[in-house]
């Protein structure tokens, strides 16, 4: 008969501070910054004129609510106008991409993948990366609402 080797509980070593935060998927705590009054907008501003049409579609589907909750302020307009006009991109590439299928090309053609679709996959990418980024930066700014955070619809 074998002898039986008695284990601990499966005690392993203990994490410490951040690293049971990043386990747990619990974000770094941020320090939450006070702006003035004439750093915020009373309410939502109208989007740039240089905009194109789809970006202005995007600035008004999507600035209400972060202006509410403080996100999109005087010093973080300019990262929005950029997240507006990279999310009017992605929509081009896509509909030159979808203009291709409907007249009957294929995306893939003899082992190529067609360049409308590369750049809209790209773009794709781009704003989604850029988009974290513009909540991670604008996070700081945020302002607790005692009602529902999200706008009515």
């Amino acid at each position: 008969m074998p002898k039986v080797v008695k284990i601990g509980r499966g005690r392993t070593g203990k994490l410490k501070g951040q690293k049971i935060q990043e386990r747990n998927g619990n974000p770094k705590k941020v320090r939450k910054v006070d702006i003035t009054k004439d750093r915020k907008y009373e309410r939502t501003p109208p989007p740039p004129r240089h905009l194109s049409f789809s970006a202005k579609a995007y600035w008004r589907d999507h600035a209400p609510a972060f202006t509410k909750t403080n996100r999109l302020n005087r010093d973080t307009r300019e990262l929005f106008v950029q997240l507006c006009t990279i999310w009017a991109r992605w929509l081009e590439f896509q509909g030159l991409e979808n203009m291709r299928v409907n007249s009957g090309q294929e995306i893939i053609q003899k082992g190529k993948i067609s360049k409308a679709a590369k750049a809209a996959a790209e773009e794709e990418r781009h704003f989604i990366k850029f988009y974290e980024k513009f909540l991670e930066l604008s996070s700081q700014f945020e302002e607790s609402q005692s009602e529902s955070r999200w706008p009515d619809d």
